[in-house]
């Protein structure tokens, strides 16, 4: 049990152990690859839905503008939005986990409560560990565990954030709006290659 001890404290000590076990680093690195992952499937599935839109003949044609205007909104909100969350997302959930589920007695390094655990074991195990091998492993245990659980209530949490509140809250409620922009952009840059083509046409008869 000594040697066990000693080897996750070394593991822990090294440069390797202290960067899984530090939670800021973890929660950041989480949640940007989260976010970057959202962003950037959300940033192809606008190009690629807004271009079919504007293509797609199975669509009446004076609809299809709007269609891909709507299209190029929801992209354009979904990418921003989540953007913006990113800057303190990661912030936002180590303070979240930190006063709410890191306080349960199940992540406490406490020394009442450690005692209560050693206390449990059975008198075979008792034997096999002293008190301050049994708090030195029950330590690392709750850090590993800590720096897990925090883990995944970040990508939990980032997730939520992202896909839920963007697409389902934030995005419906100006999507449209900016779709009657776009779409009249459309209308004008359509208008502008049909007057080019009249022209070219011209100077070719003339």
């Amino acid at each position: 049990m000594s040697k066990i001890a000693k080897v996750i404290g070394a593991f822990y000590s090294s440069d390797i152990g202290k960067k899984l076990a530090n939670p800021k680093a973890t929660v950041a690195t989480a949640a940007m690859i989260a976010t970057v992952s959202n962003v950037s499937k959300d940033a192809v599935n606008c190009a690629y839905y807004t271009i079919q839109s504007l293509n797609n003949e199975r669509i009446p044609e004076d609809q299809r503008k709007f269609v891909a205007a709507l299209d190029l909104s929801n992209g354009i909100m979904n990418v921003g939005v989540q953007l913006i969350l990113s800057l303190g997302i990661a912030q936002a959930i180590t303070s979240a986990f930190d006063k709410k589920i890191a306080k349960l007695k199940e992540f406490s390094t406490d020394e009442k409560v450690i005692k209560e655990a050693y206390e449990s074991l059975s008198k075979e195990l008792k034997n096999k560990a002293t008190y301050e091998e049994f708090q030195k492993l029950y330590k690392h245990k709750v850090k590993g565990t800590t720096a897990a659980t925090r883990l995944g209530f970040t990508i939990l949490a980032v997730n939520i954030a992202m896909q839920i509140v963007t697409k389902r809250i934030i995005t419906p409620l100006f999507a449209t709006p900016m779709a009657s922009v776009f779409k009249e952009q459309f209308e004008k840059a359509e208008e502008k290659k049909k007057q080019q083509q009249k022209e070219q046409k011209i100077n070719k008869t003339a």
